[in-house]
């Protein structure tokens, strides 16, 4: 896999190679930047992959689910996500305390961004559909501000929103219905985003 690094600048496109299947691929100029792959169908498990980092991602609850972040072969949460009504809009808090906001920014949702609390845009992500003969694909761009690509947390985030997006739109809601646990976590009294 190549760094993201050397593409932040373009606009970065999450495809779908196969339909129905829920793995995703982040491409610029033909280049493989990173994956998010659903463990299964319907599942709330996924992991995420970059040159430098592989994170796993999981959720629960139904009307305000949250998820959580974890890297790959450890156990502590890595970050903390609060969604205000389903995934696609909510506040992402790290270990460390940065706190950043993902939310719609239009109607229909089909745009998004990545906000520090101070409400500057670091990430926007467009996604639709890309139909092709009895087929269907979720797809997205996404585009990082300056600010964004100046980000200690990109690579994070521009996976991050991409799973809140496609866990959004999958039956996986369903598999946590039940399931209303929260992790604990201290939230900072400050912002630090």
């Amino acid at each position: 896999m190549i760094p993201l690094a050397g593409y932040l600048e373009d606009d970065l496109r999450w495809t779908q190679p196969l339909a129905g299947v829920r793995s995703y691929l982040l491409e610029a100029e033909s280049a493989t930047l990173a994956t998010l792959r659903f463990e299964c169908p319907g599942a709330a498990l996924a992991s995420g992959q970059t040159a430098h980092q592989i994170w796993r991602f999981s959720h629960t609850g139904f009307l305000k689910p949250t998820a959580t972040i974890k890297i790959k072969g450890h156990q502590a949460i890595l970050a903390l996500y609060r969604a205000t009504w389903t995934l696609a809009n909510g506040e992402l808090t790290l270990y460390d305390g940065t706190q950043y906001r993902f939310r719609p920014t239009n109607l229909w949702g089909t745009r998004h961004a990545f906000e520090t609390c101070r409400g500057e845009v670091l990430l926007r992500y467009r996604s639709g559909h890309a139909f092709g003969k009895l087929s269907e694909r979720f797809e997205a761009t996404v585009t990082a501000t300056e600010v964004g690509r100046e980000s200690r947390d990109v690579e994070l985030l521009i996976v991050a929103g991409w799973y809140f997006l496609t866990a959004d739109r999958g039956s996986a809601a369903l598999v946590a219905l039940l399931d209303e646990t929260v992790p604990a976590v201290t939230r900072p009294a400050d912002c630090r985003g």
